[in-house]
Order: structure tokens, then C-alpha cells, then sequence
């Protein structure tokens, strides 16, 4: 869309269709949709539990005196921008939404 609003047709035409190219020989793989899937369904048919305080956002005032946000690692100031975290609920911390395709190179 970029493309064509800054630079316009014809000539997006040869940028757009690389971009249709790529898309089209680029590896494929179902398991981001699995994955987005599977939590929904959790989701709307479990009980999950409650979100760990430390990944509470607290946008208002007061809540981070109520533990929001409290001892939440920044991923980006760690090496390699990975950081060991528990990001889901109690009640579900082990399942596995998104499992990589390793038949994806």
C-alpha cells in the first residue's frame, strides 16, 4: 500500500509483485493459526486463571501500589532479548500454544 501511495502506478506494480513473490515462495505453516486457535478455545472453555501481577500493565494511578507490574524482567535489556519469565496464569504455566514446524526451514 506504501508502495503505492508513494511511489504509484505503474511502477508499484514491480514492487508489489516481488512482494506477492515472496509471500508466494516463502516456507508455509499452519501452526500460528493452531496456536491462536488452541488459546482461544482455553480461553472461552477453561478456567485459566488470573494473569501473573509482574506482566500487569498499570496504566493508572494506584495500581502499582496493588503489585501491577511488580518484578516484571524487560525482556529487550536482557541477552539475546530473552529473560526467564512466567507469563502464563498458575493454572495453565507448562501448555504449549505455539509449537514450531520443523519440517520449516
Amino acid at each position: 500500500m506504501q508502495a503505492v501511495t508513494m511511489i504509484g502506478m505503474p511502477e508499484a506494480r514491480i514492487i508489489l509483485s516481488e512482494a506477492a513473490l515472496y509471500i508466494a515462495n516463502s516456507p508455509k505453516s499452519n501452526c500460528a493459526y493452531l496456536a491462536i486457535d488452541n488459546a482461544i478455545q482455553d480461553v472461552s472453555t477453561k478456567d485459566t486463571g488470573e494473569i501473573p501481577m509482574h506482566i500487569r500493565n498499570a496504566p493508572a494511578s494506584g495500581m502499582k501500589d496493588l503489585g501491577y507490574g511488580q518484578g516484571y524482567k524487560y525482556p529487550h535489556d536482557f541477552p539475546n532479548h530473552m529473560v526467564e519469565q512466567q507469563y502464563l496464569p498458575d493454572k495453565i504455566v507448562g501448555t504449549k500454544y505455539f509449537v514450531k514446524d520443523d519440517t520449516i526451514k
